[in-house]
């Protein structure tokens, strides 16, 4: 029993971690929507659109694990 609790608690992780994600990726598209971001230097402004770019493939790589183990 003690590795199906372990396997629902992974689950569980995985499904938080990503919820979590997914607001911080919201958070982020909103920001880069005000007049705030282009406020921010060239540069900045580049590397948020790339931490952006790359949130989102990870956001994709755990839907896809969570497609993989069932997870709805």
């Amino acid at each position: 029993m003690e590795t199906t609790k372990t396997q629902e608690d992974f689950k569980t992780r995985l499904v938080n971690e990503r919820a979590e994600l997914n607001e911080k990726i919201g958070k982020l598209k909103a920001f880069i929507n005000t007049g705030k971001f282009f406020d921010l230097s060239e540069n900045n402004r580049n590397l948020l659109w790339k931490q952006r770019a790359v949130m989102e493939i990870y956001e994709e790589t755990l839907a896809a694990r969570m497609k993989e183990l069932n997870i709805v």
